[in-house]
C-alpha cells in the first residue's frame, strides 16, 4: 500500500501538511515568474501547501515571500 505525505511548502518547514493543500494565497514576489531575474517586488497569487503552524503565521499577518522562476519557486518568511 502507497501512502502519500504532503510536506508544507514554506522554505526550512519539515511539518506534514493536514488540510491546507493546494490553496491559493498571495505571494511577494522578488523575481520575475520566466527567466528569475531579480525584479521590484510584486503580489501574484500562487497555489500552496502550509502547515497549520505556517498557516497560523500568515493569519496573524505575517507576508510570504516567494522568488524562482516557471513554476520552481520557494516560499519563505521574512525574519524579524
Amino acid at each position: 500500500m502507497l501512502k502519500e505525505q504532503y510536506l508544507c511548502d514554506m522554505k526550512g518547514c519539515e511539518n506534514e501538511v493536514k488540510g491546507w493543500k493546494g490553496k491559493a494565497i498571495q505571494v511577494i514576489f522578488t523575481t520575475e515568474q520566466t527567466e528569475g531575474r531579480g525584479v521590484a517586488p510584486y503580489l501574484d497569487l500562487n497555489k500552496v501547501d502550509l502547515c497549520e503552524e505556517c498557516l497560523a503565521k500568515i493569519i496573524s499577518g505575517e507576508p510570504v515571500y516567494g522568488y524562482g522562476a516557471q513554476g520552481n519557486n520557494e516560499y519563505y518568511f521574512k525574519n524579524k
